[in-house]
C-alpha cells in the first residue's frame, strides 16, 4: 500500500471485484468483469480514472486499461522498445537446477 501512495487506515476499497485472478476456473472472463464494475464507477463518480490490470493466461502476458471520462493529460504513444528486447535476449541465462539442495 505505501509503494501505491495509499494509506493504511485509508477507508476506499483497493480493488472493485475482490482481488481474485478468476472465478474458480483460469480465464473465465474475470477481466471483463473488473472493465464493467470500472464503467459503473465512472458513471457514478465522472471524475475517477481506473486502472485495470489483467493476466493474458500466461505471466508472460499482462494487460492494462486506464479508463476515465476524460483524455489522458500525457497522450499516448508508440515506443519502439526493440533495442531493449534485443539486449535482454541477448543475455546469457543462468542453466536451471536439475535437484533442489536445501
Amino acid at each position: 500500500m505505501k509503494e501505491l501512495g495509499i494509506k493504511e487506515d485509508d477507508p476506499r476499497d483497493l480493488t472493485l471485484t475482490g482481488g481474485l485472478p478468476f472465478f474458480g476456473t483460469p480465464l473465465s472472463n474475470y477481466s471483463l468483469h473488473a472493465i464493467i464494475n470500472t464503467v459503473e464507477s465512472i458513471r457514478t463518480n465522472p471524475s475517477l480514472r481506473v486502472m485495470v490490470i489483467a493476466n493474458g493466461g500466461f505471466n508472460t502476458k499482462q494487460s492494462i486499461g486506464i479508463y476515465g471520462t476524460k483524455p489522458p493529460i500525457i497522450p499516448w504513444g508508440v515506443r519502439d522498445d526493440s533495442k531493449t528486447q534485443e539486449s535482454i535476449l541477448k543475455k546469457i541465462l543462468p542453466e536451471p537446477v536439475e535437484k533442489a539442495n536445501g
